[in-house]
């Protein structure tokens, strides 16, 4: 049987995308330190949003709530662990430690949410993060509103996700 092109073109891929991830740290740390600049979640989100790949009858398939970060996260929600979008977002890369599974799933929620309706600007807000220029207002300069204002959204997402 032959192995699928798009299987092994994302196999091969694999190992450059963690060397690419491997190698923007270390520009950044020549840069400063980004990852101990707030909004640092966004960077983790999107790398643990990928990680949710999956090819199912021959499509390439991201973002699904069957991700075993995003199922854990519905957990930490329900047993009511998780933050609030407002302090979420200003997380650094040592506020995220042991919160994955949010940051999977907010990213997750970003991306597809409403047919992707804030993908631009979360992709926009996650530009500013990997330049390693976030500052604290930088999620209301690139979404043009305060997190608390997305929270009803956040939490109707995050209950309807099977």
């Amino acid at each position: 049987m032959r192995t699928p092109t798009l299987v092994v073109a994302i196999a091969c891929a694999l190992p450059i995308a963690l060397a690419t991830d491997e190698a923007s740290t270390l520009a950044w740390r020549s840069q400063g330190n980004p990852t101990a600049r707030p909004h640092f979640w966004a960077w983790e989100g999107i790398a643990t949003f990928f990680e949710s790949l999956v090819v199912r009858d021959g499509k390439v398939l991201v973002g699904g709530s069957d991700h075993a970060r995003t199922k854990r996260f519905r957990a930490d929600y329900a047993a009511g662990t998780h933050l609030p979008l407002a302090d979420f977002v200003l997380l650094d890369q040592a506020g995220v430690s042991g919160r994955y599974p949010q940051c999977a799933a907010l990213a997750s929620f970003f991306m597809t949410a409403d047919r992707a309706a804030h993908r631009e600007k979360f992709l926009a807000y996650l530009k500013v993060v990997h330049a390693g220029t976030a500052v604290p207002d930088t999620f209301e300069a690139c979404f043009g509103r305060k997190p608390a204002d997305l929270q009803a959204a956040w939490d109707a997402w995050v209950r309807d996700l099977r």
